[in-house]
C-alpha cells in the first residue's frame, strides 16, 4: 500500500544489512572473523515506515536501536577493519528496503512487528539475475536467549 511507483523487493530479497561489504578479496578473513563472533540473539522491533530521498528509497525501519544490534554492527565493523576493508563511515540506521525509484511518503509508525533474530549471514548481491537477487554464502548462530523469548526468526545481512 506504500509503495508508489518504483520497484518492489521480492520478498525472499528482504534483509536488514548490518556492514555493508561490497566485493573484496579478503572474503576468507571476513569468514572467518565472522565465525568466531559469539553475542546472543536479540529481538528488533520493525515500527515505522520512511523514505531516503537521496537513494529513492522505501523502507521499514525500527525507531530504536537494541543494544545488542549496536553491539553486533560495531564488532562486525571492528572485524571488517581487522580484514583490511573500510567499513562505512556513516551512523548505522537498521532497516529493511521494501522498494527503490519508489516516490517519497511521510513517516508513519506502523503496526509494530517484533523480529526475533538468531543468526547473521553474509549475503552476495547478483545484480542482473532477476529474482532473487540476494544469495546467502554463509551463516552463523547467534547464541540462546536467557529469558525465552518467543517469535519468528529470520536472518540478518
Amino acid at each position: 500500500a506504500w509503495v508508489r511507483r518504483g520497484s518492489r523487493h521480492h520478498p525472499y530479497d528482504l534483509h536488514m544489512t548490518l556492514v555493508f561489504i561490497g566485493m573484496s578479496d579478503q572474503m576468507v578473513c571476513l569468514e572467518t572473523m565472522a565465525s568466531e563472533i559469539h553475542l546472543p540473539s536479540f529481538a528488533i522491533r520493525i515500527d515505522t515506515i520512511d523514505y531516503w530521498r537521496r537513494p529513492k528509497v522505501l523502507l521499514a525501519g525500527a525507531s530504536q536501536v537494541p543494544d545488542s544490534l549496536s553491539t553486533l554492527v560495531t564488532v562486525l565493523n571492528e572485524g571488517a577493519r581487522a580484514c583490511d576493508f573500510t567499513p562505512e563511515t556513516r551512523p548505522y540506521r537498521p532497516h529493511v528496503t521494501l522498494s527503490r525509484r519508489s516516490m517519497p511518503v511521510e513517516t508513519l509508525q506502523i503496526e509494530p512487528i517484533d523480529w526475533h533474530v538468531d543468526e547473521f549471514c553474509l549475503v552476495w548481491s547478483r545484480d542482473g539475475v532477476g529474482t532473487p537477487r540476494y544469495q546467502t554464502v554463509a551463516r552463523w548462530k547467534l547464541a540462546a536467549e536467557t529469558d525465552d523469548n518467543a517469535g519468528s526468526s529470520q536472518p540478518l545481512s
